[in-house]
C-alpha cells in the first residue's frame, strides 16, 4: 500500500480520495524550530581578553623599541653619508687648489645646509691661504705651477728651484734675464 501525503491530511492509496475506507489520522503539527543558542562574539585576540590589556601594550612597546631603532640606524647612515660627502668635497678642492688632502681635511670642517649637503669650501679655502700662505701653489720656473711642499714655511723658506738644460731652453728672454745668475752657475756646474 502507498501513502500519498496531501496538506493536512494522509491517505492510503486505496482509499481513492477520501469517500469512505480507512481514514489515516491527520499528520501532527510540524514542531517548533529549535531556540538560537547565543554564540559567544569571537575575540579580536586569541590570548587577549577584557581583563588583560597589558598583552596589547606589549605589542605598542615591541612598535616603539623597534621605531627607536629605526630612528638610531637612520642618524647613523645619515652621519656616514655626510662624512663621505665631505671627504669627497675636501678631496675634489684639494685637487682644485693644489693642495693635500689629508691635511685639508685636518684644517677644515666641512659645513653642511638643511638638507644634508655640503657647503662649498671656498671662503675656508681663502681664510687658511691668507693665513699659511706657504700652503698655496708656487710658480716654477717657466711659469709652471707645483703644489706647496715640505720646505716651504716663512721658517724654512723656499730655495729656487734646480735649473736643467731642458727648462732653460724653455725659458723665454725675459725669464733668462730674471734668472741670469742661477743660469750662469748652472753652466759653469756643466763644463
Amino acid at each position: 500500500m502507498r501513502r500519498i501525503l496531501i496538506p493536512n491530511r494522509l491517505l492510503n492509496a486505496d482509499d481513492g480520495g477520501g469517500g469512505g475506507g480507512d481514514p489515516t489520522p491527520p499528520a501532527a503539527p510540524p514542531s517548533p524550530a529549535p531556540a538560537p543558542v547565543p554564540v559567544p562574539a569571537p575575540a579580536l585576540h586569541p590570548t587577549a581578553s577584557p581583563a588583560a590589556p597589558p598583552a596589547a601594550d606589549t605589542g605598542v612597546a615591541t612598535l616603539q623599541a623597534r621605531l627607536a631603532t629605526l630612528e638610531t640606524q637612520l642618524e647613523a647612515d645619515r652621519a656616514a653619508l655626510r662624512t663621505e660627502r665631505g671627504a669627497r668635497l675636501i678631496e675634489q678642492t684639494a685637487a682644485a687648489h693644489g693642495l693635500d688632502a689629508g691635511l685639508l681635511g685636518r684644517l677644515v670642517t666641512p659645513e653642511f645646509d638643511e638638507h644634508g649637503q655640503p657647503k662649498p669650501l671656498d671662503t675656508a679655502i681663502a681664510s687658511l691661504l691668507t693665513t699659511y700662505p706657504y700652503l698655496a701653489k708656487q710658480s716654477g720656473p717657466g711659469g709652471a705651477t707645483t703644489p706647496a711642499s715640505a720646505g716651504t714655511s716663512p721658517a724654512n723658506p723656499a730655495r729656487p728651484p734646480a735649473l736643467t738644460k731642458a727648462a732653460i731652453e724653455r725659458m723665454t728672454p725675459e725669464q733668462i734675464n730674471t734668472n741670469w745668475e742661477a743660469i750662469q752657475a748652472f753652466l759653469a756646474r756643466q763644463s
